[in-house]
């Protein structure tokens, strides 16, 4: 999994960050309920993000519960619990399942199979609960891994595909199935496939795993830090091209809570993580 989606920290108020940790925490326990206590081993922020944008739009009001959970059983946080949380959960379950089978088939990384058991109940569990997401992830990942085997080095062509399923993940899940949210997720899948492309260059080049950037450029070894310099302005336009279009699409979507967390995080966190991602956190 991936989990770059972060909000920027120190901008925050505390009470948003007290909401975002809400939703990361209330997404752990939806993790547990719904799909097994191994599988919040996989929780990521990039679906809290997705539980945190689809209940910003929603009239209800948040439910807080102050809990304690397993992994800080003296500390007591808020929790947040939404219907969204559920939707992002099965989301987080499926990805990661699919992720890790994707490493075992492509990169015969075999020692990743007992990750594969833990998550199989809670993946069937899933699948029955969303079959149309289940069905949505499946076929992007199929025609992602058909990509990868040919070698593709167009780098747009793949990350358009998880775009693609992203941008149907978001739009399924809302009532009216907005446009806008379809745009909020492809972008946001576009980054985010982008920018773990080029975080991974160098575990890439030594394992000989799929990279569309080292295809694209022909990376052959060299100085990686001077190979960093060359196609840095190129993939820099190019996440900085996405995380402006989400933004153009979330200022479409009607927000009834959650609007200064949500403006930290595309407009400041996303940004910084980019930055931080592009210069190997020489920030």
């Amino acid at each position: 999994m991936f989990g770059y989606i972060r909000p920027d920290k120190p901008e925050l108020k505390m009470k948003e960050f007290d909401t975002f940790r809400g939703y990361y925490c209330g997404l752990c326990k939806e993790l547990k309920k719904e799909y097994t206590f191994f599988s919040r081993m996989f929780l990521n922020y990039d679906c809290t993000f997705l539980s945190i944008v689809l209940s910003a739009a929603s009239d209800e009001e948040m439910c807080v519960k102050r809990e304690s959970c397993s992994f800080s059983p003296l500390k007591r946080k808020n929790i947040v619990y939404s219907k969204e949380a559920k939707f992002a959960a099965a989301i987080n379950v499926m990805l990661a399942r699919n992720s890790i089978l994707d490493n075992i088939k492509d990169e015969k990384r075999i020692y990743l199979y007992p990750l594969l058991m833990i998550l199989h109940r809670g993946y069937k569990k899933a699948r029955n609960d969303f079959p149309i997401q289940a069905e949505i992830i499946e076929n992007s990942l199929a025609t992602l891994s058909v990509l990868e085997k040919k070698n593709e080095p167009n780098i747009d062509k793949v990350a358009d595909v998880f775009g693609q399923m992203m941008g149907n993940l978001l739009k399924s899940a809302c009532k009216n199935k907005d446009l806008a949210y379809y745009h909020i997720g492809y972008h946001v899948g576009r980054w985010i496939y982008l920018i773990d492309a080029f975080d991974d260059l160098e575990d890439d080049y030594k394992h000989k795993s799929y990279n569309p950037i080292l295809l694209k450029y022909t990376y052959s070894g060299e100085d990686i830090k001077e190979f960093y310099k060359t196609i840095y302005e190129d993939i820099e336009f190019s996440l900085i091209y996405s995380l402006s279009e989400v933004a153009k699409a979330f200022d479409l979507i009607e927000i009834n809570k959650h609007h200064g967390l949500l403006e930290n995080i595309i407009y400041s966190g996303v940004k910084k993580k980019t930055l931080s991602v592009l210069l190997k956190g020489e920030l």
